[in-house]
């Protein structure tokens, strides 16, 4: 029987130690907390300063800090926004995900001025771009023509590849699964 991977969860709920949540990948120097089992649950996030903390405990281990979570307007989204320096926008490269970048700005203008004020926001990052369809780069330009007066675009959209889903799959980033991939090279 596989031994229970610890994550987010267990730490939040004072099940676990910051340094065993933290797991090592296949890359040198880069680490990974996974969430848990289950969510993490709202109540022990709400009014608490943990994820801050973890956050604070960590900073000068790393270059980078990246907290991958979703776009609504959640508790773990709001901590990790509200424990952050910066934040990225992904928007998927079809219409009706950039119809919802009004929402997410909304989102992020209200952890600003509720929890964090110098909340930065990095930039939009188109994903799942697909060179050969029209739509895609329309759907990128639109992007500009709306947001890139006032929010940086980035300007190498992360190319859609099915090896990007097989990646995780095989127990590996897509640097290491198919490093010559495109999608590897945005």
């Amino acid at each position: 029987v596989e031994e229970e991977v610890k994550g987010l969860t267990h730490y939040l709920s004072k099940q676990a130690k910051l340094q065993d949540v933290i797991c090592a990948t296949n890359l040198p120097k880069f680490h990974i907390i996974f969430s848990g089992v289950v969510p993490p649950n709202p109540a022990e996030l709400l009014g608490s300063r943990q994820f801050k903390d973890m956050i604070r405990v960590v900073r000068d281990v790393y270059d980078y800090i990246i907290i991958d979570c979703g776009l609504k307007f959640e508790l773990l989204t709001v901590n990790a926004l509200a424990a952050a320096d910066y934040c990225i926008i992904p928007v998927q490269a079809h219409f009706l995900a950039s119809e919802g970048i009004p929402e997410v700005l909304e989102l992020v203008r209200s952890v600003q001025a509720k929890f964090n004020p110098t909340l930065k926001i990095a930039g939009i990052l188109i994903t799942m771009y697909q060179s050969k369809p029209q739509l895609c780069e329309s759907i990128r330009e639109s992007v500009v023509d709306v947001y890139g007066a006032k929010i940086n675009v980035f300007p190498h959209p992360i190319e859609y590849s099915i090896k990007l889903a097989e990646a995780p799959a095989a127990g590996q980033s897509i640097l290491v699964y198919r490093p010559k991939n495109p999608a590897a090279a945005s």
